[in-house]
């Protein structure tokens, strides 16, 4: 499958959950999760369909009902990103965000970890412990977070620090005048290993 920069979640895991399993994606610039819900004829496809940009994150939810396993290991299909480089932007508040590649890093080895400002968090999944790990950045260094690794694939929640600039505010009249589309503060450019 050639890497174009997005993929639904039929071509991601075609028939390997049970009807009924959801996707929930995080969209940071509007604050909000967009769902999506495998039928009795699979995942949506066509326009319908959820598209995932590379460097997104998301939940998978199987129903315990109609569940044949308890667990589930997906084989993923699609394509090791080709680009030398990938953006993914961020936003203000929590994001939810994916390591695009398909070995592992070390998260003090990462761009995003350089260039956070004080008082950023991230949260990583422990899978033996079953519980997440925090870790924040003070002082111009990540406490905690010598050993962490993003995993290939792995998605982290994040959260930037205060940032050093003025917000911009739009002038206009009516109710929705002042708003605009949230733009992100900065952009996580990972360099491919």
């Amino acid at each position: 499958m050639p890497d174009d920069g997005g993929h639904t979640f039929r071509e991601l895991i075609g028939e390997q959950l049970p009807v009924g399993s959801m996707a929930a994606v995080w969209n940071a610039r509007d604050r909000r999760y967009t769902m999506e819900r495998c039928g009795a004829a699979g995942w949506p496809q066509g326009e319908d369909a959820l598209k995932l940009a590379r460097g997104e994150a998301f939940w998978l939810h199987v129903p315990w009902r109609g569940a044949t396993n308890r667990v589930y290991e997906i084989e993923w299909a699609g394509a090791e990103p080709l680009d030398e480089t990938t953006l993914i932007d961020i936003y203000s508040g929590w994001n939810m965000v994916a390591y695009p590649y398909p070995k592992g890093i070390k998260w003090l080895d990462t761009q995003l970890a350089e260039i956070s400002p004080n008082g950023s968090m991230v949260f990583f999944w422990n899978t033996e412990r079953q519980r997440y790990v925090m870790c924040r950045r003070r002082f111009g260094r990540w406490i905690g977070a010598a050993d962490l690794e993003i995993g290939a694939h792995r998605g982290i929640f994040y959260k930037p620090g205060p940032m050093r600039r003025r917000p911009v505010r739009a002038r206009g009249r009516g109710r929705n005048s002042g708003r605009r589309p949230r733009q992100p503060l900065f952009q996580w450019v990972e360099e491919r290993p």
